[in-house]
């Protein structure tokens, strides 16, 4: 599970507002909901992307964090397409 959330995002705040918990707590929760054990690392190719790597059925759960992005913002700087690349071509569908 791979996430990607805008520090400046106006629809779901980063920090979380109302029904929204925000994204670190939403990296928490799907952190708990893979069976995800041990502390966050980060991404080694990207800083900006905290990953819980120990976790279920051998799946990562991972939250990248956009500095001034905002929702479904142009994230080309970021390289957003490289970095879930990087993520998914090590697994395959069942």
């Amino acid at each position: 599970m791979v996430q990607f959330r805008g520090t400046n995002d106006q629809m779901v705040a980063c920090e979380g507002n109302g029904a929204f918990a925000g994204a670190q707590n939403n990296f928490e929760t799907w952190g708990e909901i893979n069976g995800c054990t041990g502390a966050p690392g980060t991404l080694p190719d990207n800083s900006a992307c905290q990953v819980f790597s120990t976790c279920e059925a051998g799946v990562e759960t991972i939250l990248c964090t956009v500095q001034n992005g905002t929702h479904c913002g142009n994230y080309n700087s970021f390289h957003i397409a490289q970095v879930a690349w990087g993520v998914i071509q090590n697994y395959s569908l069942p």
